[in-house]
């Protein structure tokens, strides 16, 4: 792991990362997109996201944040409509925890030659907005996933 922008987060627990729990939804151009995040238990987080398009699904993720040893990890398995997994069944996608502060945290993938962090950012109360950066240039504002609380008005 020496490859990677990995720091101890020690002090890191999964209270500091449970503004993600809730039911979030949004849209990408007309397709819909929803992700729920459980409430903290055992030390860990799960989440579920799923991309509808034109009525029909899409894809679906299954996502577990957790510690491993110093490093708290996101790991994200992919599933076609019947739950045919795209992944192998003991492989994931998997991310570090590289950086967190109130209402964000930075996760960069592990086992891929391509640079890629996921950012997580609470821009109000009931505004959640993720989005993958590869490289320097940042990411485009039509990329980001903008998702609202089930609280707000969808």
């Amino acid at each position: 792991m020496d490859n990677y922008p990995i720091s101890s987060m020690v002090k890191v627990t999964v209270s500091d990362l449970s503004w993600l729990s809730g039911a979030w939804y949004g849209q990408v151009g007309d397709d819909l997109i929803e992700e729920h995040w459980s409430g903290e238990a055992a030390g860990t987080l799960m989440g579920m996201f799923r991309w509808i398009h034109e009525g029909q699904v899409r894809f679906y993720e299954l996502l577990t944040i957790e510690p491993d040893g110093d490093i708290w990890l996101m790991r994200i398995k992919h599933f076609g409509p019947g739950l045919i997994g795209w992944e192998e069944k003991d492989q994931a996608v998997t991310l570090a925890l590289v950086g967190l502060q109130t209402g964000e945290a930075i996760f960069y993938r592990l086992g891929s030659d391509e640079p890629l962090w996921l950012f997580y950012r609470m821009e109000d109360e009931n505004m959640l907005v993720a989005f993958f950066e590869r490289d320097e240039t940042g990411h485009k504002p039509e990329d980001e996933f903008r998702y609202v609380s089930q609280r707000a008005e969808f």
